[in-house]
């Protein structure tokens, strides 16, 4: 890592005893290195989660999996594995670890993600080759800024395109098989930077730990639509209660739903099963307080009506 390069996340602390401060989550974005020295006094312990710059992503790239230790998870949870490293020689290695990280899950979203994009990317490609020979072509530098806008984040490294220099302009375009190749070589690997010495706190604590605090982010990022939560700026503590509150109790109630599709031997989610239910609709109404009420309910499909038969639904 070198000087003025930075991490991500947030900077809870911890605890603080006599002149001593732990930092038990990463820096948030624009903390630099430097920002870490000015907190020399009083010495900070931290875990920080390291940016993909060059200095972190080389030596990731060239650990391959069969280097890293397996780490200890509960039955059923996404192999996970360690290696510690030596940091750059520009930082003392007396003090600082780096810790690095393999994820065969995450390996694998990313890796599908990667697939995903590049296809996107190739459809839109196409599409622009076929329109710079109809009626309606682009001029060259409409065509560039067209491309450009296509690609986006790491697309550009992975693909290759080409403008003519004369005549109409036209597109070729082709996939950087090396490029795809060394990108695959950071698939589920992360870096981690701590203070804190060997003895107090393992690689695989660091590892575990980020592990869950990766899947509770995740889960809760994944409940917004399902909770309906949008952007909400609270101040006071009733108010980042009750906000906590309507977060838990989502979580709570997915969590319920989960238990009941894996008691009827279904293989979906409980984040699944919402989707699939929520265009069902049921009304109750009558013409006066003594009629009889009417009950009309969405016609299901299939699959919806075996959930509403797997959570006892009434329909």
């Amino acid at each position: 890592m070198t000087p003025g390069s930075s991490y991500a996340g947030s900077i809870p602390f911890r605890s603080k005893k006599a002149s001593k401060i732990t930092v038990e989550a990463t820096l948030s974005g624009g903390y630099q290195r430097q920002s870490l020295e000015d907190f020399a006094t009083p010495p900070i312990d931290y875990v920080a989660a390291l940016k993909n710059y060059n200095t972190v992503t080389q030596p990731l790239a060239e650990l391959t999996v069969a280097e890293f230790d397996s780490v200890e998870l509960p039955d059923g949870a996404s192999p996970l594995a360690v290696k510690e490293i030596e940091p750059p020689e520009d930082l003392d290695s007396d003090q600082i670890r780096w810790i690095a990280t393999h994820n065969e899950q995450k390996a694998a979203d990313d890796a599908e993600y990667r697939s995903d994009q590049l296809e996107k990317a190739g459809k839109a490609l196409d599409k622009l080759v076929e329109r710079q020979h109809g009626s309606r072509s682009l001029s060259k530098q409409e065509l560039v800024d067209k491309i450009d806008k296509k690609l986006k984040n790491s697309m550009q490294e992975l693909v290759t395109t080409e403008v003519n220099e004369r005549g109409p302009p036209r597109l070729s375009w082709e996939i950087d098989e090396e490029a795809v190749e060394e990108a695959a070589r950071l698939d589920g690997k992360a870096m981690f930077e701590t203070t804190r010495a060997a003895e107090r706190l393992s690689a695989a604590a660091v590892a575990r730990a980020y592990r869950d605090r990766d899947t509770v982010e995740k889960f809760m990022e994944s409940i917004k639509d399902v909770a309906r939560l949008r952007p909400h700026y609270v101040y006071t503590e009733q108010h980042v209660r009750a906000r906590v509150f309507v977060c838990v109790l989502s979580v709570l109630l997915i969590a319920v739903l989960q238990l009941e599709l894996e008691k009827a031997d279904k293989e979906l989610t409980g984040m699944k099963a919402l989707e699939t239910l929520r265009g069902v609709r049921r009304v109750e109404f009558s013409a006066g307080s003594d009629e009889a009420v009417v009950v009309k309910t969405t016609e299901l499909s299939d699959e919806q009506e075996e959930l509403a038969h797997v959570f006892d639904l009434g329909t």
